[in-house]
């Protein structure tokens, strides 16, 4: 997988998990991409906590290795069996070394511009990108560092303490040999544009980037969140923002997608953190693609302190310390402005795209052959590396990739894949506790504020102590080795580690202790570095006596651990999609092409859903065509059982084992399954307005693809085309997505017949390259007209439309009407314990929904296409596949593995009270057989709500009961 962003991020880990070694690789010496760069998105989560685990959850995945600091420098052999030459830039610190302690940063007399804050705010010769970078260790710039300039500095290596620095360092070759190709390589800004140019970026200080803007309100960045003007530092009150700046053009003819949801977010971020805070934004026309981003666009209309200005902007200047903007109608000064620049692959993913033979289009981006796959045999795309995109389409496009790749090596699967193996566990659960205790100095961060002697001797004066020992690196090669030895050669049965932070580091010593038999719930830590040592150095001795009680309660807690191991269920290796438009066809062949049997229940007599009456698609390719090919692989695959006419009557069960009832004239079928796939599409909207249904000479868009379709467009001179009918409205508030593509396309057409169209908008959405055929549509004489108080139909003999002081004649009266929800979801929701969105739709989990964008909380369920929500063609196809390769995740698996920290209920308690149904977000606790509460292991979160919620005391949550905590805080007092 060449892009370590979250697309790519996330296809590695779903193909390291239906069987497949990954190599992630990524130029950048941490994985991420843009996404940890961002501060918020628009459903105001921090992106960080979404990309971090993401990010952990890959590099602890034993079939997943983390190629970080690579350039591709040659691809050959042939599909099956590539090499891929890459090659290493070296960090010049040795990762299995270094502690991140910060000592060489700290003393490094270097500063430069940092390119993680895109120019703003300054970073050392030796550095860490950010905080949470992983690998949380630094990376030497070679080109700044005074000591490879003349040597005339060594002040990092002579602090290291660990000897991690290493100035011999080199660049190195790799060849990989591996079997298939993603690139989802992302995205870069271009800066260098004449708009750009002329509005000041890069002379003016103050007119900065919208990306530069994320790390100004960012709580991570230069500033610490508080927007302050780059060429003073004063606080920034009034701030302009400038859409569409060197996009949207006969230059570049391509809408980046990003920029206005963006602008929404920031222009909310802004005003929320400061209450004097003004911002402008400056735009042609609005593209709110987003799920959330007509309502966040809505609101925004309606404040007082955001105000939006459809106008060209023309240049910048400086004036009496103001950014002075020109616009076509007059001219503002701001203390801020950004603009909203294109998106574009970087020059070095262009030359690795050519050397995989593959195409880039108009704009710079790479050619898809389909959605994920590319012209060249065994090499597939996604993410951005195919076009602009937001990030939960980016990872569906990623997704999409894999999917495909994962088809491409089914043959293979499950070959070259391992998991880690141990030692037989010993048996220690009638053992009186041995507790071993290690005090790490951590190279002087620890032992230099602490008497670390003093508390290996306090850790000795317990009596079920069997040893305390003081290591000067415990998380180093040679500590790890020492704690293992002293388990083995002291039987220890419990182990406290007083050394840093458990986050990161109780992995690790779980791990040791697992490596010689010992299990890993037996080891506990006291964060002493980042908790107590960092915070208190001129408080040694409140620290000394703060150490000597959290080592007092981890003892505590340590006596009552209990050994846990995770339990197995068997999974049931079919799929069941519900639903047979496109989005559930495909889902249906993707998951055939990986080999896994599907079940495909449409409830009409006939495949193929809403886009049956579709004529082309958002890119003007011919639907019927491909409808008639999907229908004939569906219904001519062995492995694809196909239902026709059956409605859903319940489901039951959980993840890897459910049981759907299905009928079909009375006759009730029971169907087996270990995944479902909801592709249960949307309704189109049917207008009660403007004469529909009245009126034969007006029509839907879907009503005119019909007439396109059989040739029945006659004597037709002009047609009014309409947008907006049942989207972007108060009962609608969001966009359709598809209308606006539709209308063009179908407009298009219309004109090469020598037909008029007039096309009335309230903006034109052309996300991507759809702009180009809207600039195309211009380019022919297709009208576009702004319509802002609505419009007045007359039908008489013929069609007046009046709009503003215009009042104009016309044959056809074309409505494009939007998507609503489909009319079973209601019922589907409740049947399946499923939320909906506001506007009826499915909705996946905001926080879930940047990463995954088709999974629910409720495990082994996942939705697609525009079930989920409005969406177009393509980007139906690229969730469909993603919510397959997220079921191939389960199918392909023997087991389920529950979780060990998990609730667990004590049923000679349980009174069914319900509590705990009606409390978990995640709908995992039920009652059972037994006429008790039951919970999964294999479904809970171990978030112990219901823990806490429980009037009966009857579930605790394991390896946080009762018994330990309550142990660990009577040790703390009585310290």
């Amino acid at each position: 997988v060449i892009g370590g962003g979250i697309g790519g991020i996330q296809a590695a880990i779903d193909l390291a998990n239906s069987g497949y070694k990954v190599f992630l690789l990524d130029e950048k010496p941490y994985p991420g991409g843009k996404m940890v760069q961002i501060y918020r998105n628009l459903e105001d989560i921090a992106t960080i906590t979404v990309v971090t685990p993401k990010i952990l959850e890959a590099r602890a995945n034993p079939n997943v290795t983390l190629v970080l600091g690579a350039r591709v420098k040659e691809v050959s052999g042939k599909p099956g069996r590539f090499r891929v030459r890459v090659e290493r830039v070296p960090r010049y610190v040795d990762v299995s070394r270094c502690i991140s302690c910060g000592l060489c940063w700290m003393n490094c007399p270097v500063t430069v511009p940092s390119e993680f804050n895109f120019g703003l705010g300054v970073r050392k010769a030796i550095f860490l990108a950010y905080g949470g970078a992983v690998p949380n260790t630094p990376i030497i710039d070679k080109d700044n560092c005074l000591y490879f300039k003349d040597k005339s500095c060594t002040r990092c290596i002579d602090i290291c303490p660990t000897k991690a620095v290493d100035f011999s360092d080199s660049e190195r070759e790799e060849v990989l040999e591996v079997g298939a190709i993603l690139f989802t390589v992302g995205p870069d800004l271009c800066e260098e544009g004449d708009e750009a140019q002329r509005l000041g970026l890069g002379d003016i200080k103050d007119v900065v980037s919208s990306f530069q803007l994320e790390r100004l309100i960012s709580i991570y960045g230069p500033t610490g969140g508080e927007l302050k003007r780059p060429s003073d530092g004063g606080i920034a009150k009034r701030i302009g923002i400038v859409l569409c700046v060197d996009q949207r053009n006969s230059d570049y003819r391509v809408c980046s997608l990003y920029c206005c949801s963006h602008a929404y977010k920031a222009a909310l971020e802004i005003t929320r953190k400061d209450e004097e805070a003004e911002v402008t934004i400056f735009y042609n026309e609005t593209c709110n693609y987003g799920k959330l981003s007509e309502r966040v666009y809505r609101e925004l209309r309606e404040s007082n302190r955001v105000q939006f200005i459809k106008a060209k902007a023309l240049s910048c200047h400086q004036k009496d310390g103001k950014v002075v903007l020109s616009y076509e109608e007059g001219e503002v000064p701001f203390d801020l402005v950004v603009l909203s620049l294109p998106l574009k692959l970087s020059d070095g993913a262009k030359e690795i795209a050519k050397g995989l033979g593959l195409s880039l289009d108009e704009a710079g981006f790479v050619k898809e052959a389909d959605v994920g796959g590319a012209e060249k045999e065994g090499i597939f795309v996604g993410a951005t590396a195919t076009g602009p995109k937001d990030i939960p389409l980016s990872v569906a496009y990623a997704e999409a990739a894999a999917c495909k790749a994962a088809a491409f090596l089914k043959e293979v699967r499950g070959t070259m894949t391992a998991a880690p193996k141990f030692p037989r566990e010993r048996d220690v659960g009638k053992q009186a506790p041995r507790i071993g205790v290690f005090v790490c100095g951590c190279g002087g961060n620890i032992s230099e504020v602490l008497d670390v002697s003093q508390v290996v001797d306090f850790a000795e004066g317990f009596e079920d102590v069997a040893g305390s020992f003081f290591i000067d690196f415990a998380c180093l090669s040679e500590g790890l080795s020492f704690i293992k030895g002293k388990i083995e050669e002291l039987g220890l049965n419990r182990i406290v580690v007083v050394a840093c932070s458990l986050r990161s580091h109780l992995p690790i010593f779980q791990r040791a202790a697992r490596e010689v038999g010992l299990n890993p719930h037996l080891v506990t830590m006291v964060n002493v570095r980042e908790a107590i040592s960092w915070t208190n150095r001129d408080y040694k001795d409140l620290a000394m006596e703060r150490v000597k009680a959290e080592l007092s309660g981890a003892l505590g807690r340590a006596r009552s651990l209990k050994p846990l191991s995770p339990t197995l269920r068997p999974v049931t290796k079919r799929a069941l999609v519900l639903g047979g438009g496109v989005s559930g066809m495909v889902a249906a062949s993707s998951l055939a092409s990986q080999g896994f049997s599907t079940i495909l229940i449409e409830k009409g007599d006939e495949l193929g859903g809403y886009a049956r009456r579709m004529w082309r698609d958002e890119q003007g390719s011919p639907v019927s065509e491909y409808i008639s090919s999907l229908i004939k692989e569906i219904e001519e695959n062995k492995l694809i059982e196909v239902y026709k006419g059956y409605r859903v009557i319940s489901l039951s069960g959980r993840v890897g084992d459910f049981k759907m009832a299905i009928e079909k004239d009375g006759e009730r079928r029971e169907l087996e399954h270990g995944v479902l796939i909801i592709a249960t599409g949307a309704s189109e909207y049917t207008p009660s307005e403007y004469g529909y249904g009245q009126d034969g000479r007006v029509l839907t868009q879907l009503d005119l693809d019909d007439r396109l379709q059989r040739g029945e467009i006659k004597g037709i001179k002009k047609v009014f085309m309409l947008q907006c009918v049942g989207s972007r409205d108060e009962k609608h508030p969001y966009c359709s997505r598809v209308c606006c593509q539709q209308a063009i396309i179908n407009a298009l057409a219309l004109s090469d017949m020598g037909i008029s169209v007039t096309i009335g908008t309230k903006g034109i959405c052309t996300p991507g390259a759809s702009f180009a055929p809207y600039l195309e549509a211009k380019q022919k004489g297709v009208n576009f007209v702004e319509i802002t108080d609505g419009v007045d139909i007359e039908r008489g003999e013929k069609i007046f439309v009046k709009y503003g002081k215009d009042r104009q004649q016309f044959d056809l009266l074309v409505l494009s009407s939007g998507m609503v929800k489909g009319e079973d979801n209601d019922f589907l929701s409740f049947t399946f314990g499923l939320p909906l969105d506001e506007d009826g739709f499915f909705q996946v989990e905001a926080h879930v929904a940047t990463a995954t964008p088709v999974e629910f909380s409720k495990k082994g369920v996942f939705v697609c296409g525009v079930a989920e929500g409005p969406k177009t063609m393509r980007d139906s196809i690229a969730q469909a596949r993603t919510a397959a390769q997220r079921a191939v995740t389960i199918l392909s698996k023997d087991y389920i593995i529950g979780g060990t920290m998990v609730s667990k209920v004590d049923g000679a308690k349980c009174v069914a009270c319900l509590t705990c149904v009606r409390v978990c977000p995640f709908s995992v606790p039920y009652i059972g057989n037994e006429g008790v509460a039951e919970i999964l292991p294999q479904e809970c979160r171990g978030c112990g709500i219901c823990v806490a919620a429980c009037p009966r005391k009857a579930i605790q949550l394991e390896h946080f009961e009762d018994e330990q905590l309550f142990a660990q805080i009577e040790a703390i007092l009585s310290a």
